[in-house]
């Protein structure tokens, strides 16, 4: 699924659907932004520890373009890379005109 707020985070998911929506994982994410919780801290927090293990990932792009890819993922090699992109992602930012 996706999830977009022009103020606060733009996500795609994957995995098992349902509990995304029963976490109503996006709303969550945007909701602790809003309330001043850091983009990755937030995005972080809302995968791994709403929704359980094996269940999916989101990559998420903050309005600045910094993004993030976090995971519960269905195999110890797909973890490995998402934590890499995760690491390499929340380093990463956009610069205007770049």
């Amino acid at each position: 699924g996706t999830y977009a707020n022009n103020g606060t985070v733009a996500l795609s998911s994957t995995g098992h659907g349902e509990l995304f929506i029963a976490h109503a994982v996006g709303a969550t994410i945007s909701a602790y932004i809003e309330s001043g919780m850091g983009f990755t801290e937030a995005v972080n927090r809302v995968v791994h520890e709403k929704l359980p293990e094996g269940s999916g990932g989101v990559v998420a792009v903050s309005p600045s373009g910094e993004w993030v890819a976090a995971a519960l993922c269905f195999s110890a090699l797909d973890l490995s890379q998402s934590k890499a992109a995760a690491v390499a992602g929340s380093r990463r930012r956009s610069t205007p005109g770049a």
